[in-house]
């Protein structure tokens, strides 16, 4: 409960050829001394219609489809290239990020460029600490937030973490008040609170996680355990009992293959869990070693890397560790990367390429870049300076948008995200009460 006693203090004092495609954007003229090389990008995910990719910002291609395109162009070797999108596509609405999309041709057609295309988010859900609820959104296509018919809905006290089940039907809440809030989400976004709205979930819930496959969820407990619940086929919560943790278990993730469960402890800690059958938790090795004070945990989308937000004023630091096949952490050769004044949250982009943390005293949002094997490098890129006390980092499904949740600020504040990883501030911000966390679906 390590984030929600320094809320509370902080408070007090304040009060994304074998494809359709076609060239676009001109073609030909001649002469190229020397072989030419291609640039070829893979394509995964497209679901829409309308997706143009650009290389060098004028050979254009279309893309129809799932697969590998090349762009009609060719280069010697030494001319730098940059694969971009120009048009995302519509029908449905979808975000496509570019990755490996920068560099110089070598001896070789360029192979390594991919674009990952994903349905847009349609609502987006805010836990309010200080509002004892929740705040609903519609999501425009520009990633604004625009209040549902129904803004608000009920939680029990202090909603601290939010998770929603894979397919997008259920939401759940963990309260400071002991108890998990469920509810159904229509086809409205609209939530529905189920019967009974809440169930008892230990003695301090801090954080809340559903397994990528539906059937289980699993909420840290600020008084030493992990609460083990699973998923009826109405929603509702059904209890599996709890398993001992750390001291303080502050936050708790799921690997995207729903095989491990890893909690952060405010003892200074991450422990380790293999998701039996039954959805229920099995100790793997000892905990592994964190900094000061945890608050905060994220699995890189990939599956490579676990990485852990320590707020403490002897830390001020991410831990960051490779996730072995077998479920256990070992520290990367860089067991830790700097943040700034007390980082309390993680967010990456889905494509797994870049990180941001949210830095609650410092009032600053950090930047890094992924490395191949998951492991973060801070960015070149200087912090960017937010609202009051940013508590919650979120990017969007399509990797375009990042939301930045501020405690302190009673605000949600919306940034494009740049080719680099650089924030770019859009000019609306969303008023709240005491923003905790946030999701989207």
């Amino acid at each position: 409960m390590v984030l929600q006693r320094k809320l509370r203090g902080l408070a007090a004092i304040a009060g994304l050829t074998t494809l359709l495609l076609s060239g676009c954007g001109g073609g030909g003229g001649g002469g190229a001394a020397g072989p030419g090389y291609t640039v070829t990008v893979t394509v995964s995910g497209l679901a829409g219609s309308g997706l143009l990719l650009q290389n060098n910002g004028g050979d254009t291609v279309s893309i129809a489809g799932n697969g590998v395109a090349s762009f009609t162009r060719q280069a010697p070797t030494g001319t730098p290239y940059a694969v971009t999108v120009a048009r995302q596509p519509v029908a449905p609405a979808q975000g496509c990020v570019v990755a490996n999309g920068s560099g110089k041709i070598g001896t070789a057609d360029v192979v390594t460029v991919t674009v990952s295309c994903r349905n847009a988010a349609q609502f987006a859900y805010v836990a309010n600490f200080n509002g004892n609820n929740l705040t609903q959104f519609a999501v425009g296509s520009d990633g604004g937030l625009s209040l549902l018919a129904t803004p608000f809905i009920a939680t029990g006290a202090n909603p601290t973490s939010l998770a929603l089940d894979p397919l997008g039907r259920y939401l759940y809440v963990a309260n400071d008040a002991r108890t998990v809030s469920q509810y159904r989400i229509g086809a409205d976004g609209q939530l529905t609170a189920l019967l009974p709205d809440a169930i008892v979930a230990g003695t301090g819930p801090t954080g809340i996680a559903v397994d990528p496959s539906g059937r289980f969820v699993y909420v840290s407990d600020d008084g030493g355990s992990v609460a083990q619940f699973a998923i009826g086929g109405d929603g509702r919560l059904v209890s599996l009992g709890s398993v001992a943790a750390g001291v303080g278990p502050a936050a708790v993730a799921i690997d995207p293959g729903g095989r491990y469960v890893y909690v952060a402890n405010d003892g200074g800690t991450v422990s380790q869990f293999a998701v039996g059958l039954d959805g229920r938790l099995l100790a793997l090795a000892a905990s592994a070693v964190a900094g000061a004070d945890p608050t905060g945990i994220r699995i890189d989308p990939q599956g490579r890397a676990v990485y852990v937000t320590n707020s403490g004023v002897l830390s001020n630091n991410v831990s960051q560790y490779q996730l072995a096949g077998n479920g256990t952490l070992a520290p990367f050769a860089s067991a830790f990367v700097a943040a700034g004044n007390t980082p309390v949250s993680l967010a990456t982009d889905p494509a797994g390429r870049f990180a941001w943390v949210a830095n609650l005293q410092g009032n600053t949002v950090s930047s890094y870049r992924v490395g191949a094997d998951g492991a973060l490098s801070v960015s070149a890129i200087a912090e960017a300076f937010t609202s009051v006390q940013p508590v919650n980092v979120l990017t969007d499904p399509t990797g375009r948008f990042l939301y930045v949740a501020h405690f302190g600020g009673n605000s949600i504040v919306q940034y494009v995200i740049a080719d680099d990883a650089r924030l770019a501030q859009t000019a609306t911000t969303f008023q709240v009460n005491g923003p905790i966390a946030m999701v989207m679906r």
